[in-house]
């Protein structure tokens, strides 16, 4: 019976069915991601901010490309604690050589020249370091990739070679080593120089990436090979063993334990997918995809192609996005979602990124506690004697937009349920003032709403802070924002330098602290990249005056406007101005004291991506014209 037993037991463990012998699924351990980390303040490429990245599921933080800076990532995990990190190690070593076709070391010079490998480690070492030494959930870092698109950008691209009379560059520089490993002469570019070129590419991966290993506390290592280079898997018997991209490998050779986990899979269509999948299967390792919106980068429609990202598999860890901004084509895989009105390069990314994540309500927990209320207090409880009023003005702003959300309704704050708690030597008297508990229907996206309450000190002498000033604002569809403080006067100060990366863009300007009936503005306008035609600045406040330059703004100029009707240009690295008044239109700026004023920038160009003119306002005296 023992025996019978035992057989059964052995028969289900080899089918899967019992409980132990079934493989652990990773399916989705990492979700859906970002292609690079950086945003905010450290990102000037497209616009993409802060929360843009730390609501994705993982973001693919590229040396080379960016680098890594703590106090970014470290703000992410605030805002998404379950934020994971996978990093793509950028070793390059630049150097020129006339025999190669790129300008930077190949894998032979890491093999055999001297230094290369030493530096190479060191600069592992240092880019590793500087993530997991630095940031407070060293955790969150899921794995490392060295480079990425391999063997490119870490070869002389030999295997595109198909001619066998034409050597790659590495080889004739190698050909002694060639020589002395395989007792035989370098004399053409067949199967036996190429089985040796591709079995040294496996050497060297393997030293490195057991060195990722070994430096990151044997974090998980994938391995990025270009799409389209093929491997002995996928050869039928007597294929021609010299063709295109082909590796004389097999992807073990490659993806094996302790040395490399997994590897990444572009799946460009069913075929790929396929593919790709069952080698998961066949190796037990875990893979992870990109999903390219841009339509002349995928062989399927768009639909398929998410498709194929999401597919069921345990193996399948999730996929980073690769947004263009200008992904509709034209083409008949064109996604047809995006509008025709925001399919511009860079400028679109954030949008389309943001229009999509909603759909696939990826971080939408992390929006709702960000987009929160932005609420603001100003008021001078300290100065107000005895018997005496102090007003304490409210500010609520919506951050919302419609990018944010698949339904439009909810980037719309509803019922906003306002309540404000005073010190106990204040009160509130319905007879001067609105009520301390009052509600807000709606407040639009971008908008924003004051409220204006009027307290009375009633105790004995001037605030000094012992009890706290509160106000809540709870919604139907946010987290609640909660303001608390002791200070005895609360001042909102405004930005004065703004940064915009196309027309339309507007900025709020609260200026409470002003007391005059009217205050003149000095505007400068620096062109960061491209050039700004017919740069505008408008101020809406009580009015609405506008100023337009009649001219080109070009990159490293500034235009100086105001106080009042004149305007100079500054060009690049020069001190002296050339007054520029004659082409100036419209009303002097004014900014209305004691009140929100809202600052729009325009031009007429089409939107280009990234920070395009830094513009610095300056307060200058009421009667200046």
């Amino acid at each position: 019976m023992k025996n019978h037993i035992a057989t059964i037991a052995l028969c289900l463990l080899s089918t899967g069915l019992l409980a132990a012998g079934k493989p652990t699924s990773h399916y989705w351990d990492l979700g859906v991601g970002s292609y690079g980390a950086s945003g905010g303040k450290y990102e000037t490429y497209c616009g993409l901010t802060m929360l843009d990245r730390a609501r994705m599921d993982w973001v693919y933080l590229c040396f080379g490309n960016e680098g890594a800076n703590p106090e970014m990532l470290n703000e992410y995990l605030k805002m998404n604690p379950n934020l994971k990190i996978l990093v793509r190690l950028w070793p390059i070593i630049y150097k020129y050589d006339q025999n190669k076709r790129r300008s930077s070391a190949t894998f032979m010079d890491y093999l055999y020249e001297e230094g290369i490998k030493e530096k190479m480690f060191g600069m592992i070492d240092s880019q590793v370091k500087s993530v997991l030494d630095h940031i407070d959930k060293p955790a969150a870092v899921y794995g490392f990739t060295f480079i990425e698109e391999l063997p490119f950008h870490f070869s002389d691209y030999g295997l595109d070679e198909t001619d066998p009379n034409k050597i790659p560059g590495d080889m004739l520089k190698y050909k002694a080593k060639f020589e002395a490993d395989t007792g035989g002469k370098l004399t053409a570019w067949d199967a036996g120089a190429r089985r040796w070129w591709s079995v040294k590419f496996a050497q060297a991966m393997e030293e490195i990436n057991r060195h990722i290993k070994e430096v990151t506390g044997n974090k998980r290592v994938f391995i990025y090979i270009a799409t389209h280079y093929k491997f002995l898997d996928w050869v039928q018997e007597g294929e021609d063993l010299c063709q295109w991209r082909l590796f004389q490998l097999y992807w073990k050779d490659l993806v094996k334990p302790g040395v490399c986990d997994g590897f990444f899979a572009y799946n460009n269509n069913s075929f790929w997918n396929k593919r790709y999948t069952e080698l998961a299967d066949k190796l037990d390792c875990s893979y992870f995809s990109q999903l390219s919106q841009c339509s002349g980068m995928r062989l399927a429609s768009w639909e398929e192609t998410v498709r194929l990202a999401e597919t069921k598999n345990p193996h399948n860890l999730g996929y980073f996005l690769y947004i263009t901004g200008g992904d509709k084509e034209g083409l008949w895989n064109d996604d047809p979602s995006i509008p025709d009105n925001d399919n511009f390069h860079r400028t679109s990314i954030p949008s389309h990124t943001r229009r999509y994540c909603a759909a696939k309500k990826v971080g939408m927990d992390v929006i709702a506690r960000e987009l929160r209320p932005r609420v603001q207090i100003v008021h001078e409880l300290g100065k107000t004697a005895p018997g005496q009023f102090a007003s304490i003005r409210l500010l609520i702003e919506n951050p919302r937009d419609l990018t944010w959300f698949a339904d439009p309704a909810e980037a719309e704050l509803r019922n906003l349920k306002v309540k404000l708690e005073t010190p106990p030597e204040f009160d509130v008297p319905e007879s001067n003032s609105g009520p301390r508990e009052l509600t807000i229907a709606r407040l639009a996206p971008g908008k924003h709403v004051e409220v204006l309450w009027y307290a009375k000190n009633i105790g004995k002498g001037t605030y000094s802070g012992a009890a706290p000033l509160r106000v809540t604002v709870a919604t139907d569809n946010a987290l609640p924002a909660v303001f608390e403080s002791r200070e005895t006067e609360v001042a909102i100060t405004p930005e004065r330098v703004l940064t915009a990366n196309a027309s339309g863009q507007s900025w709020n300007y609260p200026a409470y602290h002003l007391k005059e009936a009217k205050v003149s503005v000095q505007a400068t306008l620096e062109c960061l990249r491209d050039c700004a035609t017919l740069p505008s600045l408008s101020i809406f406040g009580s009015q609405k005056p506008k100023i337009i330059w009649n001219g080109c703004l070009r990159r490293g100029q500034k235009l100086v406007v105001g106080p009042g009707l004149k305007a100079v240009l500054y060009e690049t690295k020069t001190s002296t101005g050339t007054d520029v008044t004659d082409k100036l239109m419209g009303m002097p700026l004014l900014l209305n004291p004691s009140a929100m004023n809202v600052i729009t920038y325009t031009d007429e160009d089409p939107p280009t991506g990234g920070d395009k003119v830094k513009i610095t306002i300056e307060e200058s005296d009421a009667t200046a014209q």
